[in-house]
């Protein structure tokens, strides 16, 4: 991510894979500009039974927020369910 004020959270679960990207104002306020979403089928439980398919799942999400928001992400905060 190009500027500093951006954040981009992942949560990798067993149903959906979610990013969020948030910016901070100048208040400190975060206000979210990108999302996107996809199937989870690599994860049972929260184990990685298919890591293709997880990475599909992960880089579709991830994908999704980037065009939203007209910037490539190039790192992320993660959180797995499960």
């Amino acid at each position: 991510m190009a500027k500093n004020n951006l954040i981009c959270s992942l949560d990798i679960g067993t149903t959906n894979t979610r990013a969020i990207v948030g910016e901070l104002d100048r208040d400190g306020i975060m206000n979210i500009i990108g999302i996107g979403q996809s199937k989870s089928t690599g994860l049972k439980k929260g184990i990685v039974i298919d890591i293709e398919a997880t990475v599909r799942g992960i880089v579709d999400a991830v994908s999704q927020a980037e065009r939203m928001i007209g910037e490539d992400i190039d790192s992320v905060y993660i959180a797995i369910g499960g």
